[in-house]
């Protein structure tokens, strides 16, 4: 029998606690967090602000708890960028309840449809995707002996030949019900996409719709005349970029029916290319078309045809457009102008755009826009220009806008000398940003920024410094991503760099010269922002400009 242990050293009989069904007890050190004590409304906060659609999905497979309160921030923006995307997202709304097709906010399609009839025997690599996923190797002709052609000799080797996917005539129709659903659906998009014409009464029945974008796109075939209905759309923004389509001299033209859109009565913002066809229309100098422009358009992006089809600059100066100029004069609500591959100068009368007050555009329309203009802010987008041209062109700006208060402007290679103009010109400006693709300022150039410079800028606000380059031209029509599988957002956030100390130490001396300075950008990717006079620097993810889902051009 083993010695019994002295009564200090006995086992003493602690009473259970109780503890929750289910729940097994652990020292208090040990325990785990509990998450049912954090409010839902908390955890609904924290998922809002994941930016990663596949983080949250990771996190919607934890729990039933975690489930049921992140799949609504989940499917609040959807996109729908693959056949087999949409097959597998069509699944999990046949099981749900009307409750659920109210969640999503924010659709983007890009998908494109294609007839396998004329295209099957001669390209065999494209395939049609039904409703339910399946495709049918049949349907284009496509025979075991055949999958030689899906490969390409490369350096004597076989390489696998890209496979595009396109949606079948039955699930175009399926993504059109499927729109009709979403009844809280604000914002829609359609980029390199095949638009069925079901696809307009679609829109009309979403009736909390205010952004719509049609980009890139293949128009629908249209036999009947235009629908005068579509002015009663909510939206009130509206994209129309590159879509391909019938001539408006047809007599059912689906350029002009879908440009029946632009007559929204609450349109405020208003992105289009202009040619002939819009310039007819939006002019309402259509002969076969009269109708009535809205009056609240505050927004508008033109976008002209590649400069590379204009009177080089010293052949022509100015040229005149009657139907822009037109469709301006009926619009003088305009605050916010941008123009993008233009070359020439405007030839307005001076009544037009009474009220602008913002103007993005290339450096040969500056002048003939800011005289006689409210303009107060101004970017100049050209990316192949001189210092001279700048040197020649910023005196007779601050002629005509002493008080400006933006200026932004990009230099194909970095020079000093572009501060001491601004400087010399500008005292009340309180946005600079000055872009270069080639060359930096030198360290005493940085140092001496705020001593030499900034104090000449007494209300300055924000200053952007940066290399960056040349804006990409838009995709092409053609162009056909969908083998490749959905796009994800990703999120950016500020990485770790061994250069933010000397960062912050650099900008920290220039609160004493510009009190109101609250955000700094030396690179492209990341700014510093400060929320008031005193408060530290930090730095932070670049916000995207919410144009840029549209492919605007800055």
């Amino acid at each position: 029998m083993p010695p019994s242990k002295p009564a200090s050293q006995r086992a003493r009989k602690v009473p259970a606690m109780q503890v929750a069904p289910g729940r097994e007890h652990r020292p208090l050190g040990e325990r785990e967090m509990d998450l049912y004590r954090i409010p839902n409304e908390m955890w609904i906060a924290v998922f809002e602000a994941m930016g990663n659609p596949s983080d949250l999905f990771k996190v919607i497979l934890t729990c039933k708890h975690f489930y049921a309160l992140a799949i609504r921030v989940l499917y609040r923006d959807m996109q729908w960028t693959d056949p087999f995307l949409f097959a597998s997202n069509s699944r999990f709304w046949e099981h749900q309840d009307q409750s659920m097709f109210e969640v999503p906010r924010s659709l983007k399609i890009s998908l494109s449809l294609m007839n396998p009839n004329p295209y099957g025997r001669y390209d065999p690599s494209a395939i049609v995707v039904e409703p339910d996923g399946t495709y049918n190797l049949a349907m284009n002709n496509i025979s075991p002996g055949m999958m030689h052609l899906f490969h390409h000799s490369l350096n004597g080797r076989f390489e696998p030949k890209r496979v595009n996917y396109y949606a079948s005539p039955a699930m175009y129709d399926a993504i059109t019900t499927s729109v009709s659903s979403f009844t809280m659906l604000r914002e829609l998009i359609f980029h390199n996409s095949d638009l069925p014409y079901s696809i307009f009464t679609a829109i009309k029945s979403l009736r909390c719709l205010r952004h719509l974008s049609i980009q890139n796109s293949i128009l629908p075939l249209v036999r009947v005349a235009p629908d005068p209905t579509l002015s009663e759309l909510p939206i009130t923004e509206l994209t129309l970029w590159s879509n391909k389509g019938d001539s408006d001299m047809m007599l059912h033209s689906n350029h002009t029916y879908i440009l029946y859109l632009c007559t929204a009565k609450h349109l405020r913002t208003l992105r289009i290319d202009w040619n002939s066809v819009t310039g007819r229309f939006l002019s309402l100098k259509h002969p076969a078309h009269q109708v009535e422009l809205p009056t609240s358009l505050v927004d508008v992006t033109l976008r002209f045809p590649s400069t590379k089809i204009w009177p080089a600059e010293g052949e022509e100066t100015r040229y005149p457009i009657d139907p822009l100029g037109a469709f301006l004069s009926n619009s003088p609500g305009i605050k916010r102008l941008t123009v993008i591959n233009r070359r020439v100068a405007f030839d307005f009368p001076l009544t037009v755009l009474p009220n602008l007050d913002y103007y993005i555009g290339p450096f040969s329309t500056v002048l003939s826009i800011l005289t006689n203009r409210p303009v107060r802010h101004l970017e100049i987008t050209d990316f192949d220009r001189k210092l001279d041209d700048f040197v020649h062109i910023l005196p007779i700006v601050a002629e005509i806008k002493p008080t400006l208060q933006t200026l932004c402007v990009f230099m194909r290679g970095w020079d000093d000398e572009i501060l001491f103009a601004l400087t010399t010109l500008f005292s009340d400006l309180r946005k600079i940003r000055i872009k270069y693709e080639t060359g930096y300022p030198s360290e005493q150039t940085l140092l001496s920024l705020g001593a030499q410079f900034l104090y000449r800028f007494p209300r300055l606000e924000t200053l952007h410094i940066y290399q960056a380059q040349p804006p990409a031209p838009p995709p092409s029509l053609f162009e056909n991503d969908r083998a490749a599988g959905p796009s994800r957002p990703r999120s950016r956030g500020p990485q770790a760099d061994p250069r933010d100390q000397e960062v912050k130490e650099l900008i920290l001396p220039w609160k004493r010269h510009c009190p109101y300075l609250r955000e700094v950008q030396v690179v492209e990717d990341s700014v510093w922002r400060r929320a008031f006079d005193g408060d530290e620097w930090c730095k932070r993810p670049l916000q995207s400009d919410p144009a840029d889902k549209y492919n605007v051009l800055h």
